[in-house]
């Protein structure tokens, strides 16, 4: 006797992976919909300062063949290079201002491209996978996600971190598609897109050392990809503190300097060097200094790690305490699946 599918079943059957995306995609889009004010005349400061202005300019000079400032990486305060750090974001939204009739209609069509790019990206994440209940596992997914706001919120704020993850999809699955079938064009394609990468967020530079550390460590299976991690981010917590107090001595204006020169935990948390001095009742001296660091190195990872922010209501870090819980815990008990059945995808992860 043929055994009757329960109600689960018959959904999941008739909903495939595909229609699973499409699905969540409208539920978002009903989001957006029904907070359209709020979501349409939202612009974060960055968008203001930099994106807007900048970006506009880039289209002018495309427009009028005007190459003049020097293509470099970065500008400064009296001069914005053509190419930087932010270029990409800049240029889609010069060009988006350029094409819409107003800031109104831009903000429209910016959120809507933002929210495409944000599926897509997950859609293409989820490519890497060979999963057998794909589309039961993508709709777990987007229940956790959606269940909190911040996830995808910040959809809407204009900013470059949308176009840097689609950026990074693309890198991450050409990577694990060129390393897992051993093909050299698709691990070129994405080496093309880390160097994309760099002209989207600063943040673009650590997936350089991404890009070289899966090579190595995947393509090449003779090496112990366990004991070379635990190497490498030994080597990590070890040397780049020290590298830091050496940028600081030598040159207070280089980049990495400024993201620790006030002891920056995140753009508005701060744990200055006087604090620690205090703290911990140290007197000032080079040895303290460099002290310093590796405890600043050690705070910012134990605050990406927990997602609590001081700069939260106290509701919003309650909440966070047993939904970050939820995923670190499926994350522990699947570990050895993961390894075992998704090896590629959990070690570039």
């Amino acid at each position: 006797m043929k055994k009757e599918l329960n109600f689960s079943e018959k959904f999941f059957k008739i909903l495939d992976y595909d229609k699973t995306f499409i699905l969540f995609f409208l539920f978002f889009s009903i989001i957006y919909i029904l907070n359209f004010e709020d979501y349409t005349t939202t612009f974060a400061t960055d968008y203001q300062v930099r994106y807007k202005p900048y970006g506009l300019r880039i289209i002018d000079q495309i427009s009028n063949m005007d190459f003049s400032s020097n293509f470099l990486m970065w500008g400064d305060e009296n001069h914005h290079a053509y190419f930087n750090s932010y270029y990409i974001p800049e240029l889609i939204t010069g060009l988006l201002l350029k094409i819409s009739t107003n800031e109104y209609v831009f903000s429209i069509i910016s959120n809507i491209l933002n929210m495409l790019l944000l599926f897509i990206s997950i859609y293409i994440y989820f490519n890497v996978l060979n999963l057998k209940k794909k589309n039961q596992i993508v709709a777990i997914f987007f229940i956790f996600f959606f269940a909190y706001l911040a996830n995808w919120v910040w959809v809407f704020w204009k900013l470059a971190d949308i176009y840097f993850l689609f950026i990074f999809s693309l890198v991450f699955y050409f990577l694990a598609k060129g390393i897992e079938n051993k093909k050299i064009d698709f691990i070129l394609i994405s080496l093309f897109f880390v160097f994309i990468s760099l002209i989207t967020k600063p943040q673009g530079f650590a997936v350089i050392p991404f890009f070289i550390c899966s090579v190595i460590l995947l393509y090449y299976k003779k090496l112990d990809f366990s004991k070379s991690i635990v190497l490498l981010l030994l080597c990590y917590f070890i040397f780049f503190p020290l590298l830091i107090f050496t940028v600081m001595k030598l040159d207070q204006s280089n980049m990495l300097a400024y993201f620790y020169i006030d002891g920056k935990i995140n753009a508005i948390i701060l744990y200055k060097y006087e604090d620690f001095l205090n703290q911990f009742n140290l007197s000032n001296n080079n040895l303290t200094e460099l002290l310093y660091y590796y405890f600043l190195i050690i705070k910012k990872t134990v605050y990406q790690l927990t997602f609590l922010r001081e700069s939260y209501s106290i509701r919003h870090n309650i909440f966070l305490i047993p939904y970050t819980l939820v995923l670190y815990f499926f994350l522990i008990i699947n570990l050895d699946y993961l390894i075992k059945n998704y090896n590629m995808f959990f070690k570039l992860t």
